[in-house]
């Protein structure tokens, strides 16, 4: 008859089994957290547009009363983080070409006249895009004005 073992500690196969349960809610709450991170991240990004688009209109408000209409135009190639108070936190600047190595965040393409998102996090619900677009687009006529869009619908737009 074989010696029982009391108390002794884990055998290998009760380890093994230990691990592989602390992997599999390791690697669980690795992808709920980045998808919590991505949800996040795009908050951010609306939340910026939403001030970007408010502080647009209150410009265009500011030239109409003022009767400065003509400048409305200027708006087009301009860079609208300069109407925010502050820029946003990961505000890089603005870059003269895609040449300068810019990571995660946003910045001011000046060649494009565009502002430009580069997401951060791997769960960004925009999917696989790399970058975001977006620039001023000046609206002549009897509703002269400007608005911020998004670069993509505007190209589904034009086609």
């Amino acid at each position: 008859m074989a010696p029982r073992r009391t108390g002794q500690g884990f055998s290998l196969l009760e380890l093994l089994a230990a691990g592989l349960v602390i992997l599999l809610l390791f690697g669980f709450l690795n992808t709920l957290l980045a998808r919590y991170q991505g949800q996040a991240e795009q908050e951010m990004v609306d939340l910026t547009l939403r001030n970007l688009r408010i502080s647009l209109r209150l410009q265009v408000a500011t030239f109409m009363v003022a009767g400065r209409m003509n400048e409305v135009a200027k708006l087009g190639n301009s860079n609208p983080i300069v109407l925010l108070d502050q820029p946003p936190a990961n505000y890089q600047g603005e870059v003269d070409s895609m040449m300068t190595p810019v990571q995660s965040g946003w910045f001011f393409d000046r060649a494009r006249s565009q502002l430009v998102y580069r997401p951060q996090s791997q769960g960004f619900p925009g999917g696989n895009q790399q970058e975001l677009r977006w620039r001023i687009l000046f609206l002549p006529g009897q509703d002269a004005g400007a608005r911020l869009v998004d670069e993509h619908q505007l190209t589904k737009i034009n086609r």
